[in-house]
């Protein structure tokens, strides 16, 4: 029987806190006509916290041992087996594969000391898996992954050996006497980092999640009028569309801001605010849109948390927008002088509806009998011809077929000219202003 081996337990108290202020988190303090100012996006991540526990046996000869006695060999890496207790569990992303934290009893060498230059020496290494989740009573665990990005902290407020804590030491202070250090410092920890978002890449494989998405959604909604009223390919073409638009400031989509971080500035009906954008955190335009689908006021609220951080339910959301408010609404407006069957012409019209409503207002009116282009939107601050165009009076233009909103007085299209502009309206709606996948 082996002899009983020597004991050696090592466990630490750790925190992680994670949170990030968007740039319109206190869109609550600006004044009118700030819209929903009450939307704006922040969130702290309730502080995940975990104490691991090591536990060492050493043999006769200084040897590894199991609780038993029995020697360990420590694996090629220098991993020690069975060191946890409880054993640590596999987390399962974002890779299956996902290797458990490990106990590192022999090659790695550390610094010894915080100066520049400092000599290694072999050091044990003890690893830990921070996981950000959120109850889920639906996924084995009773916790499901989510993605979330901001600012980091990680710290350990208590480290003991042999259920000894280890003396925090003291701090000089002002006048170089000694002292314990402030209740609330930590024993150790990381400088405050930051979790950045990638995008996805290449186009392809966005692409072919949208078209995924959309085929999910039709498919469901198939006896629908407002969705089968386009084909699937038209519903692919025209989101796609849209979504490049909304979040393609570099080509492509983007959930995350690809561009240097950045003061700027938005203007909407005669108020001005200053915000700023960060590099690689979600995708930001004003007054409140997040991500490749740019949500802003979705089903009367305002984007998630997900759909902030995680592109593809980003994506999900606004695909149901877009197939569901927005073309629900379209379809409504027209629905009591739609031929049967349903033409070309009355599909372009929904098309291009559907687009204006998703960016906001309305892009048709029923006049003589047929459907003329005179938009809601038209001056910059409402009632008001000198503050000239609406700055997104243009907006379907960037994905279907353009047409001349305004001009100057001189006829040059789309140069506004305050009170001069000139909006050539009702703006008739030609063949050839028909969009994609409409036939």
């Amino acid at each position: 029987v082996p002899p009983r081996p020597v004991q050696l337990r090592i466990d630490w108290d750790w925190r992680l806190d994670l949170g990030w202020d968007g740039p319109d988190a206190n869109s609550n303090a600006f004044p009118a006509p700030m819209p929903r100012p009450l939307v704006g996006h922040s969130f702290q991540l309730p502080a995940v916290t975990g104490t691991p526990v090591a536990q060492l046996y050493y043999g006769a000869q200084g040897q590894f041992t199991d609780r038993t006695g029995r020697d360990l060999t420590v694996d090629a890496d220098g991993r020690l087996p069975g060191a946890y207790d409880p054993a640590p569990t596999q987390v399962p992303f974002p890779a299956a594969d996902r290797r458990l934290p490990a106990v590192v009893v022999s090659g790695p060498d550390r610094p010894w000391g915080r100066a520049a230059g400092a000599a290694t020496r072999p050091a044990l290494v003890l690893e830990f898996q921070p996981t950000v989740t959120e109850a889920d009573a639906t996924v084995p665990g009773g916790r499901r992954e989510i993605i979330r990005g901001g600012d980091g902290l990680l710290r350990v407020s208590a480290f003991r050996v042999d259920r000894q804590p280890l003396d925090v030491g003291l701090v000089a202070a002002a006048d170089g006497t000694l002292g314990p250090p402030p209740g609330d410092t930590p024993l150790l920890r990381l400088p405050e980092f930051r979790v950045i978002g990638q995008n996805p890449a290449p186009n392809a494989d966005i692409e072919a999640v949208i078209r995924a998405l959309v085929d999910e959604y039709y498919d469901n909604h198939l006896t629908v009028a407002s969705v089968n009223i386009l084909s699937r390919e038209c519903w692919r073409a025209t989101v796609l569309a849209v979504f490049t638009h909304e979040s393609g400031i570099a080509g492509g989509y983007n959930q995350f801001d690809s561009r240097s971080s950045a003061m700027r500035r938005h203007t909407r009906q005669g108020g001005e605010w200053f915000y700023g954008t960060e590099k690689e955190l979600p995708l930001f335009g004003p007054p409140h849109g997040y991500g490749v689908g740019q949500l802003d006021d979705i089903f009367g609220r305002g984007a998630t948390l997900d759909e902030v951080w995680n592109w593809r339910e980003n994506i999900r959301s606004g695909v149901r927008l877009m197939m569901e408010e927005k073309a629900g609404a379209a379809y409504n407006m027209m629905r009591n002088d739609l031929p049967n069957p349903v033409d070309q012409r009355s599909r372009a019209v929904f098309q291009r509806e559907v687009v204006r409503r998703y960016n906001g207002g309305g892009e048709f009116r029923r006049e003589g009998g047929d459907w003329v282009i005179r938009p809601r939107l038209q001056y910059a601050i409402p009632n008001d011809p000198t503050s000239g165009p609406h700055i997104n009076l243009r907006y379907p233009n960037a994905i279907l077929p353009r047409v001349t909103y305004y001009t100057n007085a001189a006829g040059v299209a789309h140069v506004a000219d305050g009170a001069a502009t000139l909006y050539p309206w009702p703006i008739a709606f030609t063949p050839a202003l028909y969009g994609p996948e409409t036939a």
